[in-house]
């Protein structure tokens, strides 16, 4: 009874271990999620063109933010085709830079 993890106590349920086993590998699986997520981030905006139309781009919102009111879906759409065309464009880069290479 309460021997997981190498704890022998009286009175604790093994099924509370067991919980909390689970709660961690969960948790444990999630932050890997989440770095993994901000790895991709960071290489993506590694590439000087990526982040420097992700600033024009963020300083055009703010600005036309601040002068005309449009809804923030607008905004979040906006963000999401500059970084489609980005996704493009280093895809055809790439493309480019293996057909010479070849």
């Amino acid at each position: 009874m309460g021997t997981e993890f190498g704890l022998v106590r009286p009175g604790c349920d093994p099924r509370i271990l067991s919980a909390l086993k689970n709660y961690l590998i969960h948790q444990k699986k999630e932050i890997w999620k989440l770095k993994k997520g901000l790895e991709a981030i960071w290489n993506y905006l590694k590439n000087w063109k990526n982040l420097l139309s992700h600033a024009i781009v963020g300083i055009l919102i703010l600005v036309v933010g601040l002068a005309l009111p449009i809804l923030p879906v607008y905004r979040i759409g906006i963000l999401l085709l500059v970084v489609a065309l980005n996704i493009l464009r280093m895809r055809l880069s790439e493309k480019k830079e293996q057909e010479l290479e070849a």
